[in-house]
């Protein structure tokens, strides 16, 4: 988001993503917070969330095996949410 040389996205489409076109949803992910993103992922066995801020840079990945690891994700997510 800060439009660094070499960027993987660049700046203009990065703020497009994180801007909300129908509720919380952006094109792609999730903004229920100012400044933040997340959007939570699942096939099958696997389970995964993501949640960054474009302001700071914070954020964090949580990646799990098994069809039951949305439980162990929603544990990590809400005490690292807590910390940022």
């Amino acid at each position: 988001m800060r439009g660094a040389p070499g960027a993987f996205l660049p700046q203009a489409l990065a703020r497009r993503m994180v801007t909300p076109v129908s509720n919380e949803m952006g094109l792609g992910v999730f903004s229920d917070r100012p400044g933040w993103f997340h959007h939570p992922g699942s096939n099958q066995g696997f389970r995964a969330y993501i949640r960054a801020s474009y302001e700071t840079g914070d954020g964090f990945a949580i990646m799990s095996n098994g069809d039951n690891g949305g439980e162990l994700n929603a544990v990590l997510r809400r005490l690292l949410e807590a910390s940022l």
